[in-house]
């Protein structure tokens, strides 16, 4: 990885040089690259890593099965608020066990736009405004989501319509998600896999959507209908999604769909396919 007008770059090692993911990103600059090993990371804060809106590369040596970014049920495991760019890059981990009681279990990003690649997203669960693996609002110039997996991350909204995603939620966000798995994930509103509410321009290609479930709209995909909104999902394959409301696969208002398959999604309601 190559990051553009990097002068003297320094190089942090965990554990050998710090002893948290947090110290290390402290002592960043923008330019610097972390490299974490294998291993587990966790924290006491409100969350295991806030990227302080450095532009770094945060990766891991050994890839994302055996280094693990844990929330401990007890916080969200990473904050991305602070105008990341995408030249703030977060590489190879597992991303489990965040909590949150309003979104973004996982990773939340609040207008900022970070990389996030070759990530495991699993076992997250955020409350009200959905987005277990992760949450972006008002994301839009330069997020990227890539060869990542969401498994097993929920949504548990109570009596509000409004809401969901239990891999993804964007809010007035136009990401990049690109080569993903999301398997099993689960939302109580809409979007078991992604929801997706107010203007935006996703583009979701090449991505697989297995056995996720929604209770009301969109067993994999669900998107509301405003101005200026188009979803673009293109050769994504869709298995087993299941809702007890419209749309087993996709629930769109406002989507573009070319060369996708669906096999054996189900609805309650209407469209076990797409509803649209």
């Amino acid at each position: 990885c190559v990051l553009s007008g990097v002068v003297d770059a320094e190089v942090h090692h965990l554990p050998a040089d710090v002893s948290t993911i947090q110290y290390a990103v402290d002592a960043a600059v923008d330019g610097d690259e972390i490299i974490v090993a294998p291993g587990t990371y966790t924290s006491t804060d409100d969350e295991v890593v806030d990227m302080r809106g450095k532009e770094i590369w945060l990766h891991s040596s050994g890839g994302a099965e055996v280094t693990i970014i844990d929330g401990e049920d007890s916080r969200r495991v990473i904050n991305c608020t602070n105008d990341e760019t995408e030249n703030t890059i977060i590489e190879g981990f597992k991303i489990t066990r965040g909590t949150h009681e309003h979104s973004g279990a996982g990773i939340n990003c609040n207008s900022s736009n970070p990389s996030i690649k070759s990530c495991i997203l699993e076992d997250n669960h955020a409350m009200q405004y959905g987005g277990g693996g992760i949450n972006l609002q008002s994301c839009y110039e330069g997020l990227s989501i890539e060869d990542c997996i969401f498994k097993n991350n929920t949504a548990t909204i109570a009596n509000n319509w409004e809401y969901g995603g239990g891999g993804i939620a964007l809010y007035s966000s136009s990401p990049i998600i690109l080569n993903c798995i999301f398997e099993g994930n689960q939302s109580s509103e809409h979007g078991g896999a992604i929801f997706g509410r107010y203007s935006g321009s996703p583009i979701i290609t090449n991505c697989t959507f297995n056995e996720n479930v929604s209770e009301k709209t969109g067993g994999a995909i669900s998107t509301t209908e405003y101005e200026g909104t188009n979803y673009v999902i293109t050769g994504c394959t869709f298995i087993s999604n299941t809702t007890t409301g419209d749309g087993g696969g996709i629930y769109c208002l406002q989507s573009t769909i070319f060369d996708c398959k669906f096999i054996q999604n189900s609805a309650t309601e209407n469209g076990g396919g797409v509803f649209s």
